[in-house]
């Protein structure tokens, strides 16, 4: 039971299993685990042997009319407990929660235990009879007593490698929005994750060989090298699209091989030649004291990069726009029109804006 129970701690797969497998060690009808960190924001609830119909009707109807909970609920952490004597109780068999959901499943005893009872983490695990067994007895929480420390262990486990997978999961989502898409390869060059507008765009797939793709073997090659290459598509109307593919070496203690023999050891950076960068603008005037005159001239400075023609796109005379524009290099600490580039290139959001922002 050890040996099941630690299964489920690394792989939650295995609940279902380990589940069975206690409920057979107490003579249970059903059982479940479940356990929530509110501080990691990580959560599981695993069932075995439980009608999915009274399941939904707990949630939908009966949850807060659950009368049994807060005794449950009281006893100390790693304190097994039964409900059968407060089921004789006259209130509680009068009850809304007895007659409309104990009674008709023919519920006659609970077994359940508290494994973490904590201000921000709080796990339990439970086992139901039905008629025509009988109660629990004492042999039945004896028999399960023993494996309460372990039941806990793995409830911490499987709670931190659920927390780990949600911060994978933020930065892949944080890669998906920002202006340089992922792509995660396996020391061997398999690929273990990567963004799907760019999987599409290169002809990669989860779990296959990068050498698979069309692009594979000048991209295995930079990885190889270090080296920055530039891939380019052609659509079927022949317009070209070039893809600027970083590699990166990632650094990982290789301990953690033993979890995960194939993680990430090498990651592309793609970004889109093309796709035009967006400028922090706010950001330039908020630092350098820009007034909103002359911010606007700074932006339309870039997007034509022709001083002569700003005039006309801001409505202001000629002389007033070089004098704001004057205002922009002193302010900024620049002489002339390839240094304000750089230093607005310097303020490329990392994160791209969507819709009309992308191209203010």
């Amino acid at each position: 039971m050890i040996d099941d129970i630690y299964e489920a701690a690394f792989d939650a797969a295995h609940c279902g299993t380990m589940l069975e497998r206690l409920a057979e060690l107490v003579g249970a009808d059903s059982a479940f685990i479940a356990w929530h960190d509110t501080r990691k924001s990580a959560h599981f609830r695993a069932h075995w042997g439980d009608d999915p119909h009274w399941q939904q009707r707990y949630v939908d109807e009966f949850v807060h009319h659950d009368i049994l909970r807060p005794v449950l609920a009281a006893q100390p952490e790693g304190m097994l407990g039964t409900v059968a004597e407060k089921l004789d109780d006259p209130d509680i068999r009068a009850s809304y929660f007895y007659t409309g959901y104990i009674a008709p499943q023919g519920i006659v005893d609970n077994m359940a235990c508290n494994l973490i009872k904590q201000p921000t983490v709080h796990g339990i695990v439970a086992f139901m009879r039905r008629a025509p067994r009988p109660r629990f007895g004492s042999e039945e929480v004896a028999a399960m007593r023993p494996l309460v420390p372990h039941l806990r262990r793995a409830v911490l486990i499987q709670s931190q490698l659920i927390a780990a997978a949600n911060v994978a999961e933020a930065h892949r989502q944080i890669a998906q929005s920002s202006r340089a898409h992922i792509v995660l390869l396996s020391r061997t060059l398999d690929v273990a994750d990567a963004d799907p507008r760019v999987a599409a765009m290169l002809g990669l797939r989860v779990g296959q060989p990068l050498r698979a793709s069309t692009h594979g073997r000048a991209l295995a090659t930079a990885v190889a090298d270090g080296q920055p290459l530039v891939v380019t598509l052609v659509d079927e109307d022949g317009t070209m699209q070039h893809l600027l593919c970083e590699p990166q070496a990632l650094g990982n203690d290789p301990f953690g091989d033993l979890a995960l023999p194939d993680r990430p050891a090498h990651a592309l950076h793609v970004s889109e030649v093309e796709r035009p960068h967006a400028i922090a603008y706010d950001a330039i005037a908020t630092l350098y004291q820009l007034t909103p005159t002359e911010q606007r001239v700074l932006r339309a400075m870039l997007d034509h990069g022709d001083a002569a023609g700003l005039s006309a796109a801001l409505g202001m005379g000629r002389a007033t726009v070089r004098t704001h524009l004057h205002n922009v290099y002193a302010k900024t600490g620049t002489a002339g029109f390839s240094a304000l580039c750089n230093l607005a290139h310097r303020f490329s959001r990392a994160v791209l804006p969507r819709g009309d922002d992308l191209n203010r």
